[in-house]
């Protein structure tokens, strides 16, 4: 509980005085409703001649409190829905953000579609737990309190029946607590399966159509669905004994304040007008207690969101900041590494030994699954060695590889990873920031800093305080079941996160500036759209033709459209040869001294292969170039040839 409440606090920052304002309007609520059951109460019995007064006075009265009633319930309304989305775009964001400054090798274990659905669903359930929930709950309890004295001043005995009887019976309902929270962890995971699920397929529709596995994929969505009925019916089934409950609880105290009011009405014993209160207070004592049991649903729901998105911000972040760029000429060695996944496999690699000095060009090759893969991951710090060393130095200093040597490295990962956009945006996405940055070059500007985001999410780590294995750990067991096999996922997304990280500066806004949430919440909605604007006017078409020919990437002049020709998700539009090559362009705008191309000429042919080759070779300068390749045209182009074997090295 102790740190559900600091994730609670942790997504309130910032939207504090807002929730405080919704509370306070509805105190005001409150009130009114509460002087319009005694004013009404006193315009029938100045109606009936039990007291004296002015009729016409008490009449206005009724309708200011009316009219007010009105407004401030717009109020609270329009207060609610702009808090609740400026406060999910707040916490999605940091959640987010916390997501691509975590390990990659902790984040691979669950699957992206569950990612997906915490960060969205999740995320809705708890902010609407602090904007509505909490907020009604407190309201409804001084409502039921304020009810409760203006009825004991009328008739304490009806007062001490419905006072006592009311909220015993209404706690009653507690019991069904414990299977609410069962059952709604139940749907939530079967949600994430249906997400994770119909991602893959759609994401791999070419294999699935290619198969014919279509009716397959359908079969398996629907017995997932089936799942996810189930435990709705479940779930259902305790909320519907609940609301019978509450039924019975409430009509049984209705009738009790009828048939009490009669009582004392056929006796003389109030008036009219205090017959009329009885019952519009027996109503505002009803409604906070069905309030509070209403929102019994959504604090269980708000719970497990709470622990999944706890699980999901445990992750060990990465130390990205003041990031290290070599200049001048840089050499990589590796001295004895090795390493495996897990403490019970084999070593992938084992006591492996390189050397990759400036200007030159190296081929590893070797038989598939051997570790080739696994070796780029190493230099890019995504995994860290068992044993051994890995370092970079230039003339003057030295440094061991770790996330803050990455922007050493240009990597280039197998299948190209373009995004959807044009084809101008995806090679800018590898400018970074650089005014001038050309193969050969003698120096490298540094990439630009992740102080600003770091700061906040290190300041986010003083509020998540890692409580992963205590939150939804089954879960965490399925999803890591469902995907630690396929290790290669997430490629993609690092690199595109490495270059976020390095051009955006704006992390934390909302805190800082809470008196203009909703503008800082804009600019951080049109943050990436700005980042590629602010790109496209620093990275010139010469650049980026430069950088396209050395790819063998002419092609793209010939297109209609040009460089701003619009590609779809995953560059659709391009063959794989020809998004490959971009992709191969677009890494060659970055300002790392180290090129890491895994499988990069895959998809090309002989011919094309080697014109990129002699290309790099002829503007290769002091930069060095690794590739990962299969390819032996490839290699014989290259000035060493380095051969993975299981457990030995040539």
């Amino acid at each position: 509980m102790k740190s559900a409440l600091q994730f609670l606090r942790f997504a309130s920052r910032g939207f504090r005085a807002r929730l405080a304002a919704i509370t306070v309007i509805g105190l005001i609520e409150v009130a009114l409703s509460l002087a319009f059951v005694w004013f009404s109460k006193t315009i029938i019995d100045v109606a009936t001649g039990n007291i004296e007064g002015s009729l016409l006075f008490y009449a206005v009265l009724l309708v200011v409190l009316v009219v007010l009633q009105i407004l401030f319930r717009a109020w609270d309304l329009r207060l609610r829905r702009l808090t609740e989305v400026r406060m999910s775009n707040h916490v999605r964001y940091n959640v987010f953000s916390r997501l691509l400054y975590s390990r990659w090798q902790e984040l691979a274990s669950v699957h992206s579609g569950d990612m997906l659905t915490r960060i969205i669903r999740d995320t809705d359930d708890v902010v609407d737990v602090l904007v509505s929930s909490l907020p009604l709950a407190f309201t409804a309890v001084i409502q039921f309190a304020g009810a409760l004295i203006i009825l004991n001043v009328l008739d304490p005995t009806l007062a001490l029946i419905l006072g006592i009887g009311l909220p015993v019976l209404a706690s009653l309902s507690h019991l069904y607590y414990r299977y609410m929270k069962k059952y709604t962890l139940q749907v939530k995971e079967s949600e994430s399966l249906i997400t994770s699920m119909m991602e893959e397929s759609l994401l791999n529709q070419v294999v699935i159509r290619t198969f014919e596995r279509q009716e397959e994929e359908l079969d398996r969505l629907g017995s997932l669905q089936s799942q996810l009925q189930e435990s709705v019916q479940k779930r259902t089934r305790v909320s519907v004994f609940a609301n019978l409950l509450m039924g019975l609880t409430f009509n049984g105290g209705y009738i009790t304040a009828f048939l009490w009011s009669a009582y004392r009405l056929a006796y003389k014993k109030v008036s009219f007008g205090t017959v009329t209160a009885y019952l519009q207070l027996v109503s505002r004592i009803q409604r906070p207690l069905f309030e509070l049991v209403r929102q019994l649903p959504g604090m269980v729901a708000a719970k497990a969101a709470v622990e999944r998105l706890i699980f999901l911000t445990g992750f060990t972040l990465e130390d990205v900041r003041n990031p290290i760029l070599l200049q001048g000429n840089v050499t990589l060695r590796m001295q004895d590494v090795t390493f495996s996944y897990t403490e019970d496999e084999e070593p992938v690699l084992d006591r492996f030994s390189l050397e990759l000095r400036p200007g030159t060009m190296v081929a590893v090759m070797g038989p598939t699954g051997v570790g080739k893969t696994t070796l780029l991951r190493l230099l890019l710090a995504l995994v860290k060695p068992d044993a051994g060393s890995i370092t970079l130095e230039d003339e003057l200093n030295q440094a061991e590889v770790s996330e803050r040597t990455r922007s050493n490295f240009v990597y280039v990962p197998q299948g190209g990873s373009l995004i959807s956009g044009t084809i101008r945006e995806n090679l800018q996405l590898g400018y970074a920031g650089a005014t001038e940055v050309r193969l050969g070059s003698t120096g490298a500007r540094s990439t630009p800093s992740a102080r600003a985001r770091l700061k906040q999410v290190d300041h986010t780590t003083e509020h998540l305080t890692g409580h992963r294995r205590s939150a939804d750990g089954a879960d965490h067991r399925r999803s890591a079941a469902t995907v630690a096999g396929d290790r290669r996922l997430g490629h993609a997304d690092h690199r595109r996160s490495a270059a976020a990280v390095a051009s955006d500066r704006r992390l934390g806004h909302a805190d800082q500036h809470k008196r203009d949430a909703e503008e800082v919440s804009d600019r951080r909605l049109g943050q990436a759209g700005q980042r590629r604007r602010r790109t496209a006017a620093v990275a010139s078409d010469e650049e980026l033709r430069r950088v396209l020919e050395i790819a063998s990437a002419e092609f793209v002049f010939d297109l209609p459209n040009g460089l701003d020709t619009v590609l779809g998700e995953g560059g659709s539009g391009l063959s794989e040869g020809q998004a490959q090559r971009i992709a191969i362009a677009r890494a060659l705008l970055r300002p790392g001294k180290i090129l890491l191309l895994d499988e990069a000429t895959s998809a090309l042919d002989e011919k094309t292969a080697r014109t990129f080759v002699e290309n790099l070779r002829r503007e290769i300068g002091n930069r060095s170039i690794l590739f990962i390749t299969h390819q032996s045209h490839i290699a014989d182009l290259c000035d060493q040839h380095v051969e993975i074997c299981i457990n030995d090295l040539k």
